[in-house]
């Protein structure tokens, strides 16, 4: 899997007054992008630094902080074996890759624009939710070539069963269906492996 989904009780609890891990002098202000993975360590995107914030499993203070040419980080995405994969599409139109204790990053996937989601599922696939030009596009991590293809949405606004507006969160599941938080429709499309309707 390349997820972290532990398996939880139906009765699972949890606290209702929260504690705060990290404020604004950390993460900044309007952090987006948060991801634990596998060995629960912590990734948080720092829009205003351009940074990525790491802590690992028990840390209360940062473990890492990795700085690349990142504008404007959204989102990011962390395999099990340590790659983190991180929207640079707001000024760049990319995802870039920082390779497990590597602080340089590489690009993978040219975007249309930012993205407000990412993922990577069990075929090595990455796919970018591109929410101001209303689509999903993926690209296979294995080919060197940067392009990537649509796979939900047309590229412009709508509410139909094969039109997204604004799509935010995305999740691919162990058979390869695309979930996709369409925002501004208040849905949930979900779109199976080689269907453009959702």
């Amino acid at each position: 899997t390349t997820t972290n989904q532990p398996n939880l009780c139906s009765s699972a609890t949890w606290y209702t007054n929260a504690t705060t891990f990290a404020n604004s002098s950390t993460i900044g202000i309007n952090s987006t992008g948060v991801f634990v993975s596998v060995n629960n360590t912590l990734y948080v995107v720092n829009q205003q630094t351009n940074k990525v914030i790491v802590w690992y499993n028990g840390s209360i203070n940062p473990d890492q902080i990795i700085s690349g040419n990142l504008s404007r980080p959204f989102d990011l995405f962390t395999t099990p074996i340590g790659d983190i994969y991180v929207d640079n599409g707001l000024s760049y139109s990319r995802v870039d890759k920082f390779s497990f204790n590597s602080s340089i990053n590489t690009s993978v996937m040219s975007v249309p624009n930012q993205c407000n989601g990412i993922f990577v599922d069990i075929s090595n696939t990455l796919y970018c939710s591109a929410s101001n030009s209303h689509q999903v596009v993926k690209k296979w991590l294995n080919d060197n070539v940067l392009t990537s293809t649509m796979v939900a949405g047309t590229g412009t606004a709508g509410s139909t069963a094969t039109t997204l507006n604004k799509p935010i969160g995305i999740f691919v599941d162990a058979q390869v269906n695309l979930y996709v938080a369409d925002s501004l429709n208040n849905r949930v499309q979900m779109f199976a492996v080689g269907q453009s309707t959702g």
